[in-house]
């Protein structure tokens, strides 16, 4: 058994979680319960095993009938048993990751009218909600509604945003935040102490900061550690952990915001070589800068920390997917030192004994007009590598709109559902290495804005335009006679996209 479940929270005093614990105590002690909760977090923040303490709680035989000042769940007797041991027919638990659609929540529904086989309270757990799909919810919703005395909803989810507000509506809402690094390491003390390890001075300290804010994710990385000896050093923790110090993340941000783009590839080099792992180096990079640009706040610098920051938010989503983690994060402080340098900068690029020179040249229009659909950016890159040439120029706005449907005619071959759904989708404008599109209908924007889609689009955008990234925004549809037609109704346009076009 993993640390993780092992040493997961088994009372409410346990959580690790402030916060939440101290809710949940109250909750507790008052006996209000709602008939659903919305518990809101990043992953690893103990969603799960809160909501499976709530429900031990409210079914213990220790609390019998009781209406207020109910007690922890005590564990021993049948019903925390079966909980625990995850045997009890009354408590379900369903991944809506996996189990989405109406039909899995018409099953639910058939079955929640049923009285509870052993239990006081039938509870369902519903981990990651937000992935249901538009039907599901809807029948979920009416359970909601008219829940029978029996029952209770945990829903779980990472990103509330994407729950329909008549959900969140029906439910108690209890966010879990990213775990602080002290609430990590008491969490971590309870796996040290019962697996009998050592660990070095402030070595836990270092696992929770690796750790990303999520417990399940420090126990793992602990696990890990104690995998290769009992006695946890420091030189096996930052080796394993791919940790970098604040020394080596200061450089990297002064080399990239001075402009010594040579520099800072070599260092970059050296961090790949010593297993760093990306995720952390952009969660220490972006801590870094955003102290630097609060205190540069009024000054010469504040502009550039904060651009620096922007890009590098946008690296963190490319991250996920990219073959080589770390590139993303590159890019984004290579492109801030080759905006810091010279017009026409000669930058050597070590790679395989070739060196590339970079020319960029930023073209804008005057500062004084503000940033609407005719405002634009045209960027262009010129790289010699080896006795090569070639060049790629960002388009501007008006280029693009005028070759957009040669461009979907191009896309089609390849991935006919893609451009099926852009078909729905107008170029809006240009705004530096963006392209933002605007779409018409909630469906659309979210089918394009998930990232197997999106990096197709990029793909197909970077070979006809230049590389770029691409973000949707729900806009209005105008008919002819100039009536708004608002995002999410029905109309008829020649360039709607078909189903066929968009599911194949």
């Amino acid at each position: 058994m993993s640390y993780y479940q092992k040493y997961r929270p088994r009372k409410i005093e346990e959580l690790d979680l402030d916060g939440v614990r101290e809710i949940f105590l109250s909750v507790l002690k008052s006996g209000n319960f709602s008939h659903a909760y919305l518990l809101v977090g990043p992953r690893g923040a103990g969603k799960t095993s809160a909501a499976r303490i709530l429900a031990q709680a409210v079914n213990c035989k220790k609390n019998g009938e009781k209406k207020v000042n109910l007690v922890e769940p005590c564990g021993e007797c049948e019903n925390c048993k079966s909980i625990l041991k995850s045997s009890s027919v009354d408590i379900l638990e369903m991944d809506a990751a996996s189990h989405r659609s109406i039909d899995d929540v018409r099953d639910l529904r058939s079955k929640i009218r049923l009285s509870p086989v052993s239990l006081k309270k039938k509870v369902y757990i519903i981990d990651e909600v937000h992935m249901l799909t538009n039907e599901a919810f809807n029948a979920l919703l009416k359970t909601l509604e008219e829940p029978p005395a029996h029952a209770m909803f945990f829903l779980c989810t990472t990103e509330a945003h994407k729950v329909p507000e008549t959900i969140i509506s029906r439910c108690a809402r209890i966010n879990f935040t990213r775990a602080t690094t002290k609430e990590i390491v008491r969490s971590l003390s309870k796996a040290v102490s019962g697996e009998g390890l050592e660990v070095f001075e402030g070595g836990l300290e270092l696992v929770a900061e690796a750790a990303d804010g999520s417990f399940r994710e420090g126990h793992k990385l602990l696990e890990q550690l104690a995998s290769r000896q009992a006695l946890v050093n420091e030189e096996l923790a930052r080796s394993s952990l791919g940790l970098v110090g604040t020394r080596v993340v200061g450089r990297l941000v002064e080399l990239s915001v001075s402009g010594q783009p040579e520099e800072l590839v070599r260092a970059i080099k050296v961090l790949e070589e010593e297993g760093v792992r990306a995720t952390i180096l952009l969660s220490d990079l972006l801590a870094y800068i955003r102290v630097k640009m609060e205190e540069s706040m009024g000054g010469a610098d504040f502009v550039r920390y904060a651009r620096l920051i922007d890009r590098l938010v946008t690296a963190s989503e490319k991250v996920k997917y990219s073959p080589i983690p770390i590139l993303p994060i590159e890019l984004a402080l290579l492109s801030a030192a080759v905006d810091k340098s010279t017009p026409v900068a000669s930058t050597g690029f070590a790679s395989g004994g070739a060196v590339n020179k970079v020319e960029r040249t930023e073209t804008k229009r005057s500062d004084s007009v503000e940033k609407n659909d005719d405002v634009h950016t045209t960027v262009e890159l010129k790289v010699e590598s080896a006795g090569t040439t070639s060049v790629t120029e960002l388009a501007s706005i008006e280029k693009v709109k005028t070759e957009w449907d040669t461009f979907l005619s191009g896309l089609a071959p390849k991935n006919q559902s893609i451009a099926g759904l852009l078909r729905s989708a107008m170029p809006k404008y240009i705004d530096g290495r963006e392209l933002m599109l605007e779409v018409f209908y909630p469906f659309h924007k979210s089918q394009l804005e998930q990232d197997s889609k999106r990096k197709v689009v990029e793909e197909a955008v970077a070979a006809v335009w230049g590389p770029m990234n691409v973000r949707c925004v729900l806009g209005e549809k105008v008919r002819a006679g100039g009536d708004e037609i608002k995002a999410g109704t029905d109309h008829d346009t020649k360039k709607e996209a078909s189903v066929e076009e968009i599911f194949g």
